[in-house]
């Protein structure tokens, strides 16, 4: 992939970033109230747009937000169903426990440890997955396709086929990129806040040129 380092310098030449990294990391705090979550989404989807688009600038002001929350809840919404196979096994393991917990014996714990150890299994493995469809996902959003594309496997498996060395190279860097995060907790407490934001404006440049990359420009 062209411009990498890019990713993580780009913030720091846009005009009036020192704000936008106020707001972001405000937004990063307000995450604990969950329904606030869908403007850091919209976000970087409007951030990978803006690289995708080669905008002038990358970074998105925190203007319109109205329009940015309904993004976010939307790509939020369309993409659960990514989610369901591992919140309901989940579920399911919950569940086992607490039968578990009331019908304690040898048999039952055997039996229900092997199946635990197989939804573990099951959870790691689709993970995995799952971190390879999510920069399609957003690409998807961010290139304004209808939101039933996001289950378009045919095309999504196509992308991922076609463009794996870029996206194992995008899941590397994230996974660097996620260590800053941990740098900011240990320095200060709050510098988890802008840290995580940063890491996001990382994925979204990063989402963006796997786009361009997969169209040649």
């Amino acid at each position: 992939m062209k411009n990498v380092g890019e990713a993580f310098s780009y913030q720091f030449k846009e005009q009036g970033w020192v704000g936008t990294f106020l707001l972001g990391s405000l937004f990063v705090i307000l995450c604990m109230f969950v329904v606030t979550i869908p403007f850091l989404i919209g976000y970087m989807i409007w951030n990978t747009r803006a690289v995708m688009e080669k905008n002038k600038e990358l970074m998105p002001k925190w203007k319109n937000l109205g329009a940015m929350y309904m993004e976010g809840l939307k790509f939020f919404g369309a993409s659960l169903g990514w989610g369901a196979p591992i919140l309901i096994v989940i579920i399911l393991m919950i569940v086992m426990g607490v039968l578990l917990a009331v019908y304690a014996n040898e048999e039952v714990a055997i039996i229900f440890t092997l199946m635990m150890l197989i939804m573990n299994g099951f959870i790691m493995i689709y993970s995995i997955i799952i971190a390879f469809v999510a920069p399609v996902l957003y690409i998807k959003v961010a290139s304004k396709e209808p939101y039933r594309n996001l289950y378009h496997l045919g095309e999504i498996w196509a992308f991922i086929k076609n463009n794996i060395g870029n996206i194992i190279i995008v899941l590397l860097l994230g996974w660097a990129a996620g260590l800053i995060v941990n740098v900011g907790m240990l320095v200060f407490f709050i510098g988890l806040f802008p840290a995580a934001f940063y890491v996001g404006t990382i994925m979204s440049y990063l989402y963006g040129e796997l786009y361009l990359e997969s169209k040649g420009k």
